[in-house]
């Protein structure tokens, strides 16, 4: 897997998202979580 930033670097930083979780849900505790796309570089 390589993220999208390396393969696409003209627009993978502008397609990175960011999430701020402000209270615990279900297991996932409250905090900033980043979110990047990435693809499969290996031959099936």
């Amino acid at each position: 897997m390589e993220p999208a930033h390396v393969l696409f670097p003209k627009v993978g930083h502008r397609e990175t998202r960011r999430v701020r979780e402000v209270r615990e849900r279900d297991r996932i505790p409250k905090g900033k979580y980043g979110l990047v796309e990435a693809y499969c570089t290996e031959p099936e």
